[in-house]
Formats: C-alpha cells, structure tokens, sequence
C-alpha cells in the first residue's frame, strides 16, 4: 500500500479506512483524525464521508457511528407554532363599511355600425350629368412651348416633341378647358354619378 494517502486509489483508501476503524468510534472526525495522524496529511471529515457516500459497498464493515442526541445531553427544540396571517382588509372594503362588494360588471361597448349607407343612383340623374358636357371645342393645335399660362394643355394630337394642344381658355384652377375638364373625369359608375363633384357644378 502507498506510505501517501494522495497516491492511493479509492480502493486502497477504503482498505485503510477499514484497518484504522477499530481505533476509533466510528464517527467521520475521529475516523478522520486518525487518518491525518497516520498518512502525516490533513484529512478531513467531509472527506471521510464522502468515501462512505461513493463506496458504501466496501466500508458496509465499518459503518459511521456517532453520539445520539439523548445521549449528548441535548434538548430537543420545540417547533414554534405557525403564527397566524392577519388579513387586513382592502381599500374598498373599508369604503363599503366591512362588507364586501361584488364589483359591478362594466358594460359592454356599444357597437358602431360602420357600414356607409349606399345612395343608390337614379336613371334620371344620368341625364343631368350629361347635360354638364359642353360641346366639343376646335383645337387651336398648338405645341407646348406656344401654350400661355391659361391654355387647354389637352393634348388632341402628334407624339412626343410634336404633341400638340386644345389651347382654349382653362377654367379656374384646371389645366384644361371646360370640355377636356368634364372629359378628364369621365361618366364614372351609377353610384359615382349619383354624387356629381361639387367642381362640375360649377
């Protein structure tokens, strides 16, 4: 057996656990102890049993003892008895004079109806939109550089660089004339029809 208890396997230790046990009472100190004097190292009680703990098969021998409580003289302690929770009463039990009030359930919101009512289109009304056209006027045909700043820019004819305009006089905030104006918004569905733009009455 190794003279050092650091070289020794789990299996030598146990051995001299064993052969060391009968010169002491058995307890994880004196068991301790007496390891520390004979390997000339400090073993330590945590130590000891855990060598009992991870190789209870082989020291089943030599089991740890120690002194029972009644024989050490000691006292056992009286469990302190559970001190009951005072419950304190809420805020609003107190408002309501100690009674205890069911909340009130709050009332469902009231539901929106936001479906938007359709108006539906008159067959007479398709008329009176019409009647808002005005006749067709005649191209002036002129090109864009030659448009002053209330000329129709409604173009009538040509391709790119040689496009070419209405030119008649625009309405009020409009780029085009009445006509093209009227033109650029088309008849649109019955329901469009229905509610003619406050700007084509004029």
């Amino acid at each position: 057996m190794p003279a050092h208890w650091t070289d020794m396997t789990s299996a030598e230790r146990c051995v001299a656990i064993v052969e060391i046990y009968p010169s002491t009472k058995g307890t994880g100190r004196t068991i301790a102890e007496a390891l520390t004097a004979r390997f000339n190292v400090q073993i330590t009680r945590s130590s000891v049993i855990s060598m009992y703990a991870r190789h209870a098969e082989k020291l089943k021998t030599v089991p740890l003892t120690g002194p029972s409580k009644a024989a050490a003289g000691s006292v056992p302690v009286k469990a302190k008895p559970a001190e009951k929770k005072i419950r304190r009463p809420s805020a609003l039990m107190v408002a309501s004079g100690m009674q205890f009030i069911t909340p009130k359930p709050k009332p469902a919101p009231k539901r929106v109806d936001q479906s938007v009512p359709v108006r539906r289109a008159v067959q007479s009304e398709a008329p009176e939109f019409a009647s808002l056209l005005v006749t067709a006027p005649v191209p002036k045909n002129r090109e864009l550089y030659q448009l002053e700043r209330c000329d129709c820019r409604w173009p009538v004819s040509g391709d790119r660089e040689n496009t070419l305009f209405c030119a008649h006089a625009t309405r009020l905030e409009s780029p085009y004339c009445d006509y093209h104006a009227n033109l650029s918004v088309g008849l649109g569905s019955r329901a469009e029809r229905s509610a003619v733009p406050a700007r084509l009455m004029r």
